[in-house]
């Protein structure tokens, strides 16, 4: 389902499909109802303490944090925010393709937040990856248009 959102551009608010797709994207509906269902895995087999745990270490000892993230999100695999949280993580350590494949399906999950979208697109940019870049920049810039840090990023794309 999470490569279906990704296909379908992720963007609930349109049923048209993907540039790159032949096949019809999901309806609304579909795609809101897989996302509730995606979201209510993530509640239920999550353990919101422990990944603040995590989330606490990795602010005091980056590495070990990043170890704990990990160990978190291989242990809890509905657990989208970890994901992105490992993904910042991974980011800041200049690893650019395990960012890409943490975010590629999963940031479709945050259609209001755009740090996911900003990260994926930073570390696209870090691979010169220019043109998935500057869409998922652009992406995070229709989320948050005041924001300076993505807008200087879109400078380089």
């Amino acid at each position: 389902m999470l490569r279906e959102l990704s296909r379908s551009g992720g963007d609930l608010s349109t049923t048209a499909a993907a540039p790159s797709s032949d096949a019809a994207a999901p309806s609304m509906e579909v795609r809101s109802a897989a996302t509730e269902g995606l979201w209510a895995l993530c509640r239920e087999y999550g353990n919101q303490r422990k990944l603040e745990a995590a989330a606490a270490m990795a602010k005091v000892d980056a590495q070990r944090g990043f170890e704990a993230i990990s160990r978190y999100v291989h242990t809890h695999p509905c657990a989208w925010d970890a994901d992105v949280l490992l993904a910042s993580l991974a980011l800041a350590r200049q690893s650019f393709d395990l960012t890409i494949k943490l975010l590629a399906n999963v940031r479709w999950l945050f259609p209001e937040d755009p740090n996911a979208h900003f990260v994926y697109g930073q570390a696209l940019a870090s691979k010169v990856k220019v043109e998935a870049a500057a869409q998922a920049l652009e992406h995070a810039a229709r989320l948050s248009p005041a924001d300076a840090d993505i807008a200087r990023w879109l400078s380089f794309t």
